[in-house]
């Protein structure tokens, strides 16, 4: 007889912020990191997806995310290029006219942008 030993999962709380118009909005995803290696990533995306999908307002250039545990730990919170959060959320074609609005108002090119902040690099 095998005798098996089921794995636990690793579920982190991970919390994802951005800010809208006049608020921060929070949003707090469970995330298994037995199956993502990058939980904050995987939130991100995550939020990003529903956000579109639910045709909510839109999605700001940068999102903030961080394991719920470090919330006061701002050395472990990440920033996010939303433009390749976007992307990998499977909508080519709004990131695209976001980057294209964002270099019209800012002058800044968001796909030549880092896809994180180098700090948590």
């Amino acid at each position: 007889m095998v005798n098996k030993k089921m794995k636990t999962s690793k579920i982190k709380s991970t919390i994802i912020e951005c800010k809208m118009k006049d608020s921060l909005v929070k949003k707090e995803f469970n995330i298994d990191s037995d199956v993502f290696d990058d939980v904050q990533m995987e939130a991100a995306t995550r939020f990003a997806e529903q956000h579109i999908l639910n045709k909510c307002s839109k999605i700001p250039p940068i999102l903030t995310a961080y394991i719920k545990e470090d919330s006061e730990d701002y050395d472990k919170h990440i920033s996010y290029n939303s433009y390749y959060i976007i992307i990998f959320a499977g909508f080519h074609r709004k990131a695209e006219i976001m980057r294209k609005n964002f270099l019209s108002i800012s002058n800044i090119d968001l796909q030549k942008e880092p896809i994180q902040n180098a700090k948590s690099l």
